[in-house]
This record gives structure tokens, C-alpha cells and sequence, in this order.
């Protein structure tokens, strides 16, 4: 309402004012470099965030900074893709740490570092895709293909075994009843 406190018209984001997040997904510096700069739709982070939050988790970018600053609040798994590059010693620590505090680390089958207490996945990210000619701050999208259609295909691949691998423990409070068949997302906080 107009003429109430800023804070109060929207209650639920001044309690806490933050996702429901306890799915984290690693976004490596390490890995991507400088194309950290133009990432987005088609890449093996970006479809895992999509996924996850149609399956009713809430999830979040986690960074290597945000491990080194300490465990992330909230966050009960970490779910770490197409990770060629050897971590830092000082992530890798941090990576132990959460997984000695109860923190579930999972990893993608394209991932081929060690990381500490990992479960591989039944998922392997591909790197590249079919399609017309791209540059990083385009999609990859095949002749013909919008990118809702190709999403609905990537995630008939990704949900099953982001599913298989997460379970229920780490949902959010709104999940569809379609479970792996789930059309829309469902952010919450």
C-alpha cells in the first residue's frame, strides 16, 4: 500500500529476504576464466539452475569466493559441472569443510577433477551443442529452434538426474505434482 514503510509492504522479503536456496551451483572462476563475461542460456550452469528450480528446488549460484568466505548459509548441497580445471587447494579446503559438515557435493560425469567426498551424478554436461555458428554472447540455438523448445529438450535429459541425485531432502515448499514433467518454475522465498 502507498503511505506504509517501505519495509512493510512487503513482508515476507523484510523478514528474510532471501531465497530458499540449500542447492548451490557452482559457478567456478577457475573453470570459466574470462567467460565468466557473457555466460548464460546453453551453458552447463545456467540449464542446471533452470532444471533445479522447475524440480521445486530454489537454487543458487555458489562462487569460489563465496566458499572462501566461509560455508554459504543455508546451503545443504552443491552441485559442481564440467569442472576440467583444477580447483585452488583453498576451495578445495572449503569444499571439505562443507562436506565434514553434513554438506552434499555432487558432480556431473563430464567433471574430471577430484573434488572432496563427491558423488558423481548419472549426467554428463556437454560442453558444445549442435547448432548455427555463435559467439558467447549469443545462444547456440539449432536452425529452427527457439530457445523455449530447446530448453523443454535439455530439461527431459537434465531433470531425471538432477532428481535421482537430490531426492526430496533439499526442496523448496512448492513442488508440482508433475515432478520431472514440471513446465513451470517455481521460484520461492
Amino acid at each position: 500500500r502507498a503511505g506504509l514503510p517501505r519495509p512493510l509492504r512487503r513482508p515476507a522479503l523484510a523478514l528474510a529476504g532471501r531465497g530458499d536456496g540449500a542447492v548451490g551451483v557452482l559457478f567456478s572462476r577457475t573453470q570459466l576464466a574470462r567467460q565468466y563475461q557473457a555466460q548464460g542460456f546453453g551453458t552447463p550452469q545456467y540449464k542446471a539452475l533452470v532444471a533445479l528450480t522447475r524440480l521445486g528446488y530454489t537454487p543458487r549460484f555458489v562462487t569460489e569466493e563465496d566458499l572462501l568466505a566461509g560455508p554459504p548459509r543455508g546451503l545443504k548441497a552443491l552441485v559442481v559441472l564440467a569442472q576440467t580445471v583444477p580447483l585452488p587447494a583453498e576451495v578445495l579446503g572449503a569444499l571439505e569443510q562443507f562436506a565434514a559438515a553434513g554438506g552434499r557435493v555432487l558432480c556431473d560425469a563430464s567433471t574430471t577433477v577430484e573434488l572432496p567426498h563427491a558423488r558423481k551424478m548419472d549426467l554428463a554436461m556437454p560442453f558444445t551443442h549442435r547448432g548455427k555458428p555463435h559467439n558467447w554472447g549469443s545462444p547456440n540455438l539449432p536452425a529452427g529452434m527457439n530457445d523455449s523448445l530447446l530448453y523443454a529438450q535439455w530439461h527431459a535429459e537434465l531433470a531425471p538426474a538432477f532428481d535421482a541425485a537430490l531426492g526430496a531432502d533439499f526442496r523448496g515448499l512448492y513442488v508440482s505434482e508433475k515432478g520431472v514433467d514440471a513446465k513451470a518454475s517455481l521460484m520461492q522465498i
